[in-house]
């Protein structure tokens, strides 16, 4: 029987034989990866958010108004059913049970799931995860790659195993960071490539199997970061300095830059230069200032009440 797809003319119309089930949260990430999913055609037969749903959360106070939310938005205009995972895994059993879905797909889920969850999607159960495994398993790869200093990243398929991000590979793709980037474009740069070789492995057969196994001596983890993992030193790398703060420059974390003899709370990164500077922290006429680091220096703006450009 073939599955339609009622979407707006923001997407094009697709039919398939395939279905998918896609499990997420409210983040950004579960967005782009729907968006891009319908925009290839694959018919998203409902969406899994590990969440509490409007007037579902017990105390009666949600922290967020679900229905803004740019997924459930997405969801709403295109008819796709949401289930809220927060009740007895009975229930998602039941609701999963009911959808008969081909394919699972996780992105930016926040919990492991149940063999008997993993067990009924029909073909495959594959988890998109921002990094290329084994290296940066984690809820944060990017962001860890980032601190790092590494110049390039990439985005790995693989099946979903009872350890978070060991399972085997499908795919693996390389992708170079972008220079100054923000992090949404980062983001939604490996999104972009992750759904067009997922899309390309459904279509290329029904028995979808992985070819690799992850090499557990090469893996690394990497836990959610915490206030002190936004800061740097003056013997970092200024171009790893550069990237992190143009990456997270939007977000709501302080960025702090530390010195042997001066702490900067900076708002942005402006420029970076391979030259060295007359000292270590020079402070600029226009809410900016220079600072050092181990291979060249970068040109900050400072926090404070003017935005930010």
């Amino acid at each position: 029987m073939t599955l339609s797809l009622l979407i707006d003319d923001e997407f094009h119309l697709a039919v398939s034989t395939r279905s998918f089930v896609l499990f997420g949260s409210f983040s950004h990430f579960t967005y782009f990866v729907l968006k891009q999913m319908l925009a290839h055609g694959m018919p998203v037969d409902s969406v899994i958010i590990h969440a509490y749903g409007p007037g579902t959360e017990p105390s009666g106070k949600l922290s967020v108004q679900v229905d803004r939310m740019p997924v459930v938005e997405l969801c709403s205009r295109t008819r796709i059913p949401i289930f809220y995972a927060t009740g007895p895994e009975s229930e998602l059993l039941e609701f999963l049970f009911a959808r008969k879905a081909d394919y699972f797909v996780l992105a930016c889920y926040p919990r492991p799931l149940p063999e008997a969850v993993v067990a009924l999607a029909r073909l495959a159960c594959i988890n998109i995860h921002p990094s290329k495994l084994p290296a940066y398993r984690g809820p944060d790869p990017i962001f860890w790659q980032l601190k790092q200093g590494e110049t390039d990243t990439g985005i790995s398929l693989h099946q979903v195993s009872n350890q978070l991000d060991s399972g085997d590979v499908y795919s693996v793709l390389s992708l170079p960071y972008k220079s100054g980037a923000r992090f949404q474009n980062i983001l939604e740069d490996l999104l972009k490539i992750a759904i067009d070789e997922l899309s390309r492995l459904v279509e290329l057969s029904d028995n979808l199997v992985p070819t690799t196994r992850q090499n557990e001596q090469l893996a690394t983890w990497f836990q959610s970061p915490c206030g002190n993992d936004y800061s740097f030193t003056t013997d970092s790398s200024a171009y790893a300095v550069f990237n992190f703060v143009r990456a997270y420059a939007m977000s709501n974390a302080t960025l702090t830059i530390k010195g042997s003899d001066f702490c900067l709370n900076v708002k942005d990164a402006l420029g970076y230069s391979k030259q060295a500077i007359s000292s270590y922290v020079i402070h600029n006429a226009d809410d900016s200032a220079t600072v050092q680091f181990s291979d060249g220096s970068v040109i900050f703006l400072l926090e404070s009440d003017k935005p930010s450009p």
